[in-house]
């Protein structure tokens, strides 16, 4: 989790992953202002059934803005795609990507 009253990541990656029975971890950030520019999100799950397997929540009091930024949360086997949840008072995507998907048995995200 991350926390601060404002945020900004510029060319910056985040993983998380899970193969096996586990799910794959959770990325929180709760911010005032949010700006991401060549950000990459990846949360990959196999079979792993849990509770929200890849959850990026990021919730901003102020405003988000994204430039080229990519969210994945993927799952393959039994596990079910992640989610994405992005909250703000004022969200501005360009050039963003999100896809939340599942192969095999698992629900999409």
């Amino acid at each position: 989790m991350i926390r601060s009253s404002d945020l900004i990541m510029h060319q910056s990656r985040i993983f998380t992953q899970a193969s096996g029975q586990g799910a794959a971890g959770r990325v929180l950030i709760d911010t005032g202002n949010l700006i991401f520019d060549e950000v990459l999100f990846i949360g990959d799950a196999k079979d792993g059934v849990g509770a929200l397997p890849g959850l990026f929540r990021l919730t901003a009091t102020g405003d988000i803005f994204m430039r080229d930024t990519f969210f994945r949360s993927n799952a393959n086997g039994l596990a079910d795609g992640g989610i994405v949840e992005i909250r703000g008072r004022n969200i501005d995507l360009e050039g963003t990507l999100v896809q939340t998907d599942t192969i095999s048995l698992g629900r999409a995200g």
